[in-house]
């Protein structure tokens, strides 16, 4: 089933991430493209968060999983030191094959890893979200080609 999000959904659950954050001393976000580099954008500047990069991996082809997560861009080896805390934000966390594999070589600094949505058959569960979804759903984001 799909579920059609709007930019009011995704502003609101934002807005809802951004305050389950914001006691934590941020220095940096990444988004993990493409569908997390909306919200890294959104989230960063509720935080007032002036460091954004991003992370190029995808483990989908259209709508099709693929076996393996192929990450095509990564972020500067020194871009966070010491007790810096580095914010990942994703859109969905679906299968947890992303996150879960960050988590696993991201060991530069101490990270966070937040998402808007997150469906509950994941093998990575991120430190913050919004709300689970229906593991039967396909979520359509404001800024997806509509079905």
């Amino acid at each position: 089933m799909q579920k059609i999000l709007s930019w009011e959904d995704i502003s609101r659950d934002s807005k809802l991430l951004a305050e389950k954050i914001k006691h934590y001393n941020i220095s940096s976000i990444i988004g993990l493209g493409r569908g997390g580099l909306i919200p890294a954008v959104i989230i960063a500047n509720m935080l007032g968060v002036q460091k954004v990069y991003n992370i190029g991996a995808f483990s989908y082809k259209n709508i099709i999983r693929q076996d393996t997560l192929h990450v095509y861009q990564y972020v500067p080896k020194d871009m966070a030191l010491g007790n810096d805390t580095v914010l990942i934000i994703d859109d969905l966390v679906d299968s947890g094959k992303t996150f879960k594999e960050l988590a696993e070589n991201f060991t530069l600094c101490k990270f966070r890893t937040a998402t808007l949505y997150v469906k509950p058959k994941t093998a990575y569960y991120p430190d913050y979200y919004v709300s689970e979804v229906s593991n039967d759903d396909w979520i359509v984001f404001p800024w997806e080609p509509s079905p």
